[in-house]
């Protein structure tokens, strides 16, 4: 299993699905990690650069995954994830 480096404390448990095992990452807690390791205060830069820096990678199958933990179903249908992406 690959890991990112320096967000073990943002692994939730690992997805079991699949051809093999996969590290399976907090999103919000990794852009917490990188706020304090990088010195960034402001929540969007520290997103972009967890996006670009950590997510951006691609190693096949092997590739960690990141996900937005919610309350709810309702929380779900809520969230704009379009608005993340642009």
């Amino acid at each position: 299993m690959l890991k990112a480096d320096g967000f073990d404390k943002a692994i939730v448990g690992v997805l079991v699905s699949g051809k093999q095992p996969v590290v399976v990452y907090d999103y919000d807690k990794c852009v917490k990690i990188v706020m304090t390791w990088q010195g960034i205060e402001d929540d969007l830069e520290a997103r972009d650069y967890v996006e670009f820096n950590v997510i951006g990678g691609n190693f096949g199958d092997k590739t960690p995954i990141f996900i937005r933990k919610h309350k709810s179903i309702a929380e779900i249908e809520d969230w704009d994830y379009e608005e993340d992406i642009d």
